[in-house]
């Protein structure tokens, strides 16, 4: 279950990529991703809440078109 914070961050961040402010974009992705990790790490070991953080995570960053520099060389 993905947390009301990290629902709330990842709003701001679709937002941002919406209007194309990358400054605010990437500030937002890292704090999404330090949400993330967050949420995780307060989960037991071997939760499968992690993989379903992970994958919702992967999804939000995919559909905002967020690619990390290793992949963003790439293309």
């Amino acid at each position: 279950m993905i947390s009301s914070n990290l629902a709330a961050l990842s709003d701001e961040l679709r937002q941002a990529a919406a209007r194309r402010a990358y400054a605010e974009v990437e500030r937002l992705a890292v704090k999404v991703g330090d949400a993330a990790a967050e949420q995780v790490r307060a989960l037991p070991a071997g939760d499968p809440g992690v993989r379903d953080i992970a994958a919702w995570l992967k999804e939000l960053f995919d559909r905002t078109e967020i690619r990390s520099e290793e992949h963003t060389s790439e293309l």
